[in-house]
């Protein structure tokens, strides 16, 4: 008899520096819900996130996400980072062990590109 094993297939999302970057941006609302990379290192980045609550207190925590670098054009080290939460870090018990969620709008960001003249806009979706 064949002994059970875990099958997993799953894609997982790949995005540039710059596009986090965007994206944290592009998902940030104005006083509350604030998403912004705060670490990049050769194998990890983070997006910390605050959200004031109704005494003015931030609170912020952040997310760890895996990254990687590799030789880009021109002579740079270009930085990806893989959209896949890791651990987070500084969550507060009232978040009961589940912060991470805080970070979904960062994960499931549309996907961004910048235009000619440097400006970030959201891929438009397929028309169903």
């Amino acid at each position: 008899m064949h002994k059970p094993e875990l099958q997993y297939d799953h894609p997982v999302r790949v995005v540039a520096l710059q596009n986090l970057e965007a994206m944290c941006e592009h998902v940030s609302g104005g006083m509350c819900h604030k998403f912004t990379v705060t670490h990049v290192g050769k194998t990890s980045a983070s997006v910390t996130y605050s959200n004031e609550d109704e005494h003015g207190r931030a609170r912020p925590f952040r997310m760890v996400f895996k990254a990687y670098q590799r030789a880009g054009t021109w002579g740079r080290t270009d930085t990806f980072i893989m959209l896949e939460p890791s651990r987070t870090v500084g969550e507060t018990p009232d978040h009961g062990g589940e912060g991470w969620q805080s970070f979904l709008p960062v994960i499931d960001c549309p996907p961004m590109y910048r235009d000619a003249d440097g400006a970030w806009h959201v891929v438009p979706a397929k028309a169903a």
